[in-house]
């Protein structure tokens, strides 16, 4: 998880370190998680992003920013993807459900 907002190295750096060609590092990537690099990247990205979204200390600009979306809308849409809400719906339950669990 360390590092996810600056992205993950390249496939080649990747393949240099492990002594690997590109294709058997995607190949034996693929077989242990049962996805893609990059799918795993963008996962782990998003699931990283809830921490940030529950801390409620930056905005959704600057989360998007902060694990390398481009835009916040880009960074949306793939949360919602993803988890079937929006980061700000993700952000008001979340802070709706403490508030309920303080009231109770």
């Amino acid at each position: 998880m360390e590092g996810l907002h600056d992205g993950i190295p390249s496939l080649g750096d990747i393949a240099f370190k492990a002594a690997a060609s590109v294709s058997r590092i995607k190949r034996v990537f693929k077989e242990r998680f049962h996805q893609s690099i990059l799918q795993y990247d963008m996962e782990k990205r998003l699931e990283g992003s809830l921490t940030i979204l529950e801390g409620g200390g930056m905005s959704i600009k600057q989360v998007s920013h902060h694990f390398g979306f481009k835009t916040p809308a880009h960074f949306t849409q793939r949360f919602k993807r993803h988890f079937g809400v929006t980061p700000s719906q993700y952000r008001k339950n979340y802070f709706s459900k403490i508030s309920e669990r303080n009231l109770g």
